[in-house]
C-alpha cells in the first residue's frame, strides 16, 4: 500500500516524539560553564552583596578540591573574594597563586604585591616580607619605591624597629640617591627617631643625628641632633665622638672636647687622636696660665707689685702678664715701686704701646743719672737690650717667643668632615651589611 503524504507526516512527528522523551528518561545534565560553578553557594554568587562566611566556605572546599591544579584562576577570583572581607590568609593565598599562576592564568607579580601588601596590613609578616621585596625588585612590574616606603613606615609603626631603619633611609633620599620622588625630611625624621627610641636600631639613631644635624636641610635641629651624637657616640659610634668634641672646642670647653676626642680615637678615627692630642695640650697650657695668673694676681692684689712683675718676667716669661701687671701697677700710680731692670725689660719686650709709654714715663721720672749710666738716649732703639746685656750680663734671650701667652691648637675638625664620615659609615650598615631586598639607595 502506498503511503500518502498524511500518513509519512504522521510517522516523522512519531519519530520527534520518541527522541524527546527519550531524552527526559536518560536525565544528561547541561555542561557547567566553569569548574567554579561546581562551588556556587547560596550568599556567595554577587560581587557586590555577598557574605564573608559563605564566600570563606567556598574557596576553602573549591582549595580541597584541588580547583586550583585545573582552573587556577577561578580559585584565586574565590580567594580574592573572601581577601576583601580583610581576611589576612585569604589574601596569602591570591598572592601566591598570582606569584606562581596556572592553568587559565598567567603570573603578575605586580597583582601579586598589592595583594601581599594587603596581608601585610592584617599583620603577616611573611606577607610584608615579601611585598617589601616585591617593590623593591629591579626591572620587576610591580617594583615601586614610593609604596616601598610607605609600606616600610606602616611596619615601623606597627612597632618593628628594623623598618624604621630601612624605610627612614629610604625616605631620607640617602643624601642624593635617583629616588627624589620620595623624600619626605620630616616622615625621615619621624620614622629614624621612632626606631631609636625602640632601642633596638642604634643606625636609626644614627640617622636621626645626621638628619637633625645637617644644616642644609629644612628643618635642622642642632641641639636634637647632638643628644642623638651623645647617644651614637656612647654606642661606639666614632664619627658621633669626633662632632662632640668639635662641638666642645668651638665652646671652648677644652676638658670635654679631649675626652671626646679620646673616644673617637679609641674607636679609630685618627682625626679624633690628632685633635685628642691637641686637645691635651691646649689643656696643659690652660692649667699653666691658670697657675700663674693666680700667682702674680696675688702678689698685684697684694700690694706686692716688684714680686708681680718679677713673677711675670721670670717665672712665667708671659708678655700677657707683664702688660696685665703694668697696666694695673701704673692705674695705681705705684709705677715707682716696679724695679728700674724689670722696667727696661718692659721696653725690650714692649718697644710700642701703652704698656711702654707706663715704662718710658718712669724711667724718665727717675732722672739723668740713669739716662747717663745707660747710654744718651734711654730709649732709642735697640738701646733697651744692649743695657739689659751690659749691665745683667743677659741677653734677650730670658724671654721665649713662644711663652708668650698664646697657643693655638690645630683647627678643629670641619661639618664636612664630620659629616662625610658619619655618611661613609651610614652607606656601609645600609649597603654592605644591610638586609633590605634590592636596596635602591646602593
Amino acid at each position: 500500500m502506498v503511503e500518502g503524504p498524511s500518513m509519512r507526516f504522521t510517522h516523522v512527528l512519531t519519530g520527534l516524539l520518541a527522541i524527546f522523551f527519550a531524552s527526559l528518561a536518560i536525565g544528561a545534565p547541561a555542561t557547567p560553564q566553569t569548574v567554579a560553578d561546581n562551588f556556587a553557594v547560596p550568599g556567595c554568587m554577587d560581587v557586590v552583596n555577598n557574605d564573608y562566611y559563605a564566600c570563606q566556605k567556598r574557596a576553602k572546599a573549591m582549595a580541597v578540591a584541588g580547583v586550583e591544579k585545573t582552573d587556577a584562576a577561578s580559585m584565586a577570583q574565590a580567594w580574592r573574594i573572601v581577601c576583601s572581607f580583610k581576611d589576612r590568609e585569604s589574601c596569602e593565598e591570591a598572592a601566591r597563586i598570582y606569584t606562581h599562576g596556572g592553568p587559565g592564568l598567567n603570573p603578575d607579580m605586580r597583582i601579586a604585591a598589592n595583594f601581599h601588601a594587603r596581608a601585610c596590613e592584617f599583620r603577616s609578616d611573611d606577607s610584608c616580607e615579601a611585598a617589601l621585596d616585591f617593590f623593591s625588585r629591579p626591572g620587576g612590574n610591580a617594583r615601586d619605591i614610593r609604596r616601598l616606603a610607605f609600606l616600610y613606615n606602616d611596619r615601623c609603626t606597627q612597632g618593628s624597629a628594623q623598618a624604621c631603619e630601612k624605610g627612614a633611609f629610604i625616605v631620607a633620599n640617602g643624601f642624593g640617591d635617583r629616588f627624589s620622588g620620595v623624600t619626605n625630611l620630616a616622615l625621615a625624621r619621624t620614622m629614624a627617631e621612632t626606631g631609636c627610641k625602640s632601642g633596638r636600631s642604634v643606625n636609626s639613631c644614627l640617622l636621626a643625628e645626621m638628619l637633625y644635624g645637617d644644616s642644609s636641610l629644612e628643618g635642622a635641629d642642632a641641639a636634637r641632633s647632638l643628644t642623638y651624637a651623645e647617644m651614637n657616640c656612647t654606642a661606639g659610634e666614632g664619627a658621633s665622638c669626633l662632632r662632640l668634641g668639635a662641638e666642645a672646642q668651638r665652646s671652648e670647653n677644652w676638658t670635654r672636647a679631649a675626652g671626646r676626642y679620646a673616644d673617637a680615637c679609641r674607636l679609630g678615627s685618627q682625626a679624633g687622636c690628632r685633635h685628642a692630642a691637641e686637645a691635651e695640650k691646649m689643656k696643659r697650657y690652660l692649667a699653666q696660665q691658670q697657675e700663674a695668673k693666680s700667682g702674680f694676681l696675688g702678689a698685684l692684689e697684694a700690694g706686692d707689685y716688684a714680686a708681680a712683675t718679677h713673677a711675670a718676667i721670670y717665672v712665667y716669661q708671659s708678655k700677657n702678664h707683664l702688660a696685665e701687671a703694668i697696666r694695673y701697677i701704673a692705674g695705681k700710680r705705684r709705677m715707682g715701686s716696679v724695679p728700674t731692670n724689670h722696667l727696661y725689660v718692659t721696653a725690650l719686650w714692649f718697644p710700642s704701646g701703652d704698656v711702654f709709654e707706663a715704662a718710658n714715663r718712669e724711667m724718665r721720672s727717675r732722672g739723668t743719672g740713669l739716662e747717663g749710666r745707660f747710654g744718651g738716649d734711654t730709649n732709642a732703639p735697640g738701646m733697651a737690650a744692649a743695657r739689659w746685656q751690659s749691665a745683667y750680663s743677659r741677653g734677650s734671650s730670658a724671654y721665649r717667643a713662644s711663652s708668650s701667652g698664646t697657643f693655638t691648637p690645630s683647627p678643629m675638625p670641619s661639618a664636612s668632615e664630620i659629616a662625610s664620615q658619619t655618611r661613609q659609615r651610614y652607606h656601609h650598615v645600609n649597603c654592605v651589611m644591610s638586609r633590605i631586598p634590592n636596596n635602591p639607595n646602593c
